[in-house]
Parts: structure tokens; C-alpha cells; sequence
């Protein structure tokens, strides 16, 4: 079958010569001044007169120039390509704000945007890691950026009203940013490849995109968000563990109060005696049917049908001792305690199996940070040492590697359930990712906030994370790579120091700094894809062939 292809002929008007090779060209709004940018530098042309207007110093500056745009009031237009961002006059061709901009930012910047008002230019890059950048224009200052794509900015467009930005990229999405709050609140995915270029239809509820794939696509803007609602719990808590089937949950609090929860109505069933006392932590045995207590005193409880019983009086007489985990077997307790001793414990007998005293310092936080992690079906244990994360063999009692992952602050850590890989949250913003078996380090990303709690979703592709302010929670797409941000929730009043999700995937649950618990539910990647993309049916809009 041919296929044949119609041309309408058109009347031709104004033509310009360019010795150039156009790379972008923008019109000033009242259409008399035609700015073009390409390999050779900028030009401004008298439209009409179809003259070239002399006195701009990037003419011919042999600058690679990948992007011009007049501002809103037609006064000047900014340039950006390989040697930084440039704000120039049209009048008397001044450069108002000159090159070089801050950090990345100078890594050939890609795209750019003027808010109505005037007030900013937003910066995309193509080698940077992601960000967006925002210039305050007023000041000549680069304020904090918008952080959420992975890969080179391929387009940027300001609503009308300047209230929210749209931004595609090569990292194969396209986000809705609230210029207010700096946030990302839309994230579509749909396309295979990366997304070159985006525009809005003239009524902003509707946009279409163009890809790498050669496919373009229509989405609805107005599509509904996950139902990311705030459930606080009316107790303040140290720590929060689901059961098993996810149904209840247990906490405890500074005084050593274990209490039974319902997850649906997040009202308390039982309060459990006697209090255990100040610095007592908890955790659940794999097979969810046995709850174990260790106190500041150096004790062991368990939860049995009787309530909870003490099943070791003392362990040693250094004090504190905190459960954190189970060998492969799961018959054996894992205990750390502040001499920098690490114990097993039959769970049977609950006589001590081994005591082994390390020769790196074990770092004892409060209850409710997991800086402490077991591979499932492992019989190793991580646990961070000053700036370094020790890899520990807990059946051989040796220690098999330690590497620098983190400032001397630790966060917190997690594995994946499903593959080998161990995700540390670190001061300074980032989160690295290691492959816990061969401990080889596998990506780095950075976020808004310096995180504190990281977890795992139990299919293993999700990955949430905790921080301070608005959006102190970050959902994560973990079967991507470079990892891909899903979506921001939380306010700024959260200072979270753990993060979790329940056995079956449905909860996210955070404590704050305070012992404020937070719950959340938690949107499956598929019911995110639906809600947000054009590929996959839902809410959005059919894609165009």
C-alpha cells in the first residue's frame, strides 16, 4: 500500500536570509523584533524592514546558542547555550545579566521560560543532573531549583497566570510544577523514550507532547491526583510495626507502652502492660506471629497469648539492647547493644546463641530510625560506622567489608525484598544506592531536603523517603534507571525520621522527630500510570498517532 502525501500551496511573505544555522527564534511581542539563536550566536532582525539590527555582542561570538526568548514586556530576551545564560537589552543591546550562571547550570542550557510577570527565568541543562533552574531576574540570583527530573530539560512553559510551570525532558517524563511552593504536583509517563517537546493548549487544561519515539501524545491536565490524605495518629510514638496481613499495627512510645492498632480506623484496640521504660524498641518475627520487646534495661519481652512476659531478665550489664532483626532461619534474634556487641538469641529457648564484640563503633540512635538492616533470606548485617557501612556476617561473627557511604551522620537504610540492593539515605541531600551482594555501588540521586528515612515497597519497586518541610515524603519509581520521582506529599510542620510500608504495599506510614505518626495511602505504580499517562487508559486523553 502507497502512502500519499497532500501539500498545500502557500503564499510565501517575509523572508530572511541567515547565514546561520537557526537552532531557536522567538518574536517580541509586538511583533516587530524577530530574535534568532544558533550555532554562531544571537540575532536580532527588524522584522518588517527585514534587516538585521547591529550592536548585539553575541552576534558572530561563535557561541553555540541553543535557545532565545523575549521577555513578556518586550524589553530584552534571554539567550542560553554552551557558555551560560545571557539577558540582553533589545534596545541598546546591553547584557543585563551576563554568563556564567551558577553550577550546573552552565552545562549547555537547553530550555528556558519567562514568567508573565517577569520576576523569573527558569534554566534547563542538558549535562546538569535534572534541575531546573530558577533566576530571581530582579536580583541576579539563582534561587533554590526544581528538583525532580533525572536528564537534559528539553522544554519549559509557564501557565498563564505564571502560578505552575510544565517541563518535559529526556528522562521520558513531563511535570507540573507550583512555582509557589517549588514542588512537583503531576507527574505523566508515557512515552518510550525521552520527551522533546511540549506545549499547552490555549485553554492550559489539555497538552501535547512530541517523543524520541516518534509518537505524540495528548494529556489532561485536570486529571485527579492520588489520594495522598494525611491520617494522623492521636498518639505520639516511637515506633510504628505492621503485622503481617497488614490489618493492625503496633506501636510503642518514650515510656515502653505497646499498643494494638487498627489500620482502617487507626483506632487503638488494646494497650498492653506493664510499661517497659524510656528507649525500649520493638520488632516482628518473619512470620509475623511473634513480638519482641527490647528494653533500655538490657531485658527481652515477647507478645504471647498471655501478654507480654519477660523471656530474658538481663542480657549482659551493658544496658540497652535493641532486636533488629532475624537470621535466614528465622529462628534466631539479632541484638545489638551500645558496647558494640552484637548477639543471637534462639527464639525457642531464648538462650543467647553467640556474643560478639566488633571492633568498629555501632551507632545507637533513637527507636525510630532503621539504620540497621538484614537481607531477607541473608545472614548478613548492615549497620553504619561513623562515615562508613559495615557489611557483618552474623553466623561466621566477622566483619566482610566496610565502605564510605554517608557523612558521619548515618541515616537510615533499607534493602529491596526482591532484589539485592541497599538504599542509603545520606546528609547532604542524596540518596546512594548500592548492590548489597557484590557492594558495588549502583546510583546516586539528589533531592529537595536532606533525607533521613528511605524504604523499600514490598514489590521492590517503589521506594519512599523521608524528610523535613513540604513534600517531606517522596515517592520513587525504583524500576527505573536513573530513578524517577513519582510524587511529593506531607507538610512543612513533618521533621520525619522513619519512613515504611505495610506488608501489602497499601500504607505509607512516617514518624516525625515529635513521635507524630503519619499514614498515607500508597498508589501502586500501575494506578499512578493510569491516573497520569496517555499510554495506558484512565484519566487521560487517547494518544495521537
Amino acid at each position: 500500500m502507497k502512502n500519499f502525501f497532500y501539500v498545500q500551496e502557500i503564499s510565501i511573505g517575509i523572508v530572511l536570509s541567515s547565514k546561520d544555522w537557526i537552532r531557536s527564534l522567538s518574536f517580541s511581542p509586538d511583533e516587530k523584533t524577530l530574535a534568532t539563536a544558533g550555532l554562531y550566536g544571537a540575532v536580532l532582525w527588524n522584522w518588517r524592514a527585514q534587516k538585521i539590527i547591529p550592536g548585539w555582542p553575541t552576534e558572530g561570538s561563535g557561541a553555540r546558542l541553543n535557545v532565545v526568548t523575549f521577555f513578556p514586556d518586550g524589553h530584552a530576551a534571554a539567550i542560553g547555550g554552551n557558555d551560560g545564560l545571557k539577558i540582553v537589552n533589545a534596545t541598546t543591546g546591553d547584557i543585563e545579566y551576563p554568563q556564567p550562571t551558577q553550577g550546573d547550570m552552565n552545562d549547555m542550557i537547553t530550555a528556558l521560560a519567562i514568567s508573565p510577570d517577569s520576576r523569573y527565568v527558569v534554566i534547563g541543562s542538558k549535562l546538569g543532573n535534572g534541575e531546573i533552574g530558577v533566576l530571581h531576574v530582579a536580583s541576579g540570583e539563582l534561587e533554590a531549583p526544581l528538583i525532580g527530573h533525572s536528564r537534559t530539560i528539553t522544554s519549559l512553559t509557564f501557565s498563564a497566570t505564571g502560578e505552575w510551570l510544565i517541563s518535559s525532558s529526556a528522562d521520558s517524563t513531563i511535570r507540573i510544577w507550583d512555582m509557589d511552593s517549588r514542588r512537583t504536583t503531576m507527574v505523566f509517563k508515557g512515552h518510550e523514550s525521552g520527551v522533546s517537546s511540549v506545549s499547552l493548549f490555549s485553554n492550559e487544561s489539555r497538552a501535547i507532547s512530541a517523543g524520541m519515539d516518534q509518537g505524540i501524545l495528548e494529556w489532561n491536565l485536570n486529571a485527579p491526583l492520588p489520594p495522598f490524605r494525611e491520617h494522623l495518629l492521636d498518639e505520639r510514638v516511637e515506633q510504628v510495626v505492621f503485622s503481617a496481613d497488614s490489618g493492625s499495627f503496633y506501636t510503642i512510645n518514650k515510656k515502653g507502652s505497646v499498643g494494638i492498632w487498627d489500620v482502617q480506623t487507626l483506632e487503638k484496640q488494646q494497650s498492653l502492660s506493664p510499661e517497659l521504660g524510656n528507649r525500649s524498641s520493638i520488632i516482628l518475627s518473619p512470620d509475623g506471629n511473634h513480638l519482641i520487646v527490647g528494653t533500655g534495661s538490657g531485658q527481652l519481652w515477647e507478645l504471647g497469648a498471655g501478654g507480654l512476659q519477660v523471656v530474658v531478665p538481663q542480657s549482659t550489664g551493658s544496658g540497652r539492647i535493641r532486636p533488629v532483626g532475624f537470621l535466614a532461619d528465622g529462628k534466631s534474634l539479632v541484638a545489638l547493644e551500645p558496647t558494640n556487641t552484637i548477639s543471637l538469641w534462639n527464639t525457642k529457648t531464648w538462650k543467647m546463641r553467640r556474643s560478639e564484640k566488633t571492633s568498629r563503633k555501632i551507632k545507637f540512635l533513637g527507636s525510630n530510625w532503621d539504620i540497621y538492616a538484614i537481607p531477607q533470606e541473608s545472614d548478613v548485617l548492615l549497620y553504619p560506622s561513623g562515615a562508613e557501612l559495615v557489611w557483618w556476617d552474623l553466623e561466621q561473627s566477622k566483619e566482610l567489608a566496610h565502605f564510605p557511604v554517608n557523612s558521619q551522620f548515618p541515616g537510615n537504610i533499607a534493602v529491596s525484598p526482591t532484589e539485592p540492593l541497599l538504599a542509603s539515605a545520606a546528609r547532604g541531600d542524596f540518596i546512594a544506592l548500592w548492590n548489597w551482594q557484590t557492594r558495588e555501588f549502583e546510583a546516586r540521586w539528589r533531592g529537595p531536603k536532606a533525607f533521613n528515612g528511605v524504604a523499600f515497597s514490598p514489590d521492590g519497586r517503589r521506594l519512599v523517603t523521608g524528610s523535613r518541610g513540604k513534600g517531606a515524603f517522596m515517592l520513587w519509581d525504583a524500576s527505573t534507571r536513573p530513578i524517577q520521582e513519582i510524587a511529593r506529599f506531607g507538610s512543612s510542620s513533618m521533621d520525619l525520621t522513619t519512613v515504611q510500608f505495610s506488608p501489602d504495599g497499601n500504607t505509607i506510614c512516617g514518624i516525625d522527630i515529635n513521635g507524630n505518626a503519619y499514614f498515607f495511602q500508597a498508589p501502586s505504580l500501575d494506578s499512578i500510570d493510569r491516573g497520569h499517562t496517555t499510554s495506558k487508559g484512565g484519566n487521560a486523553m487517547n494518544p495521537s498517532p
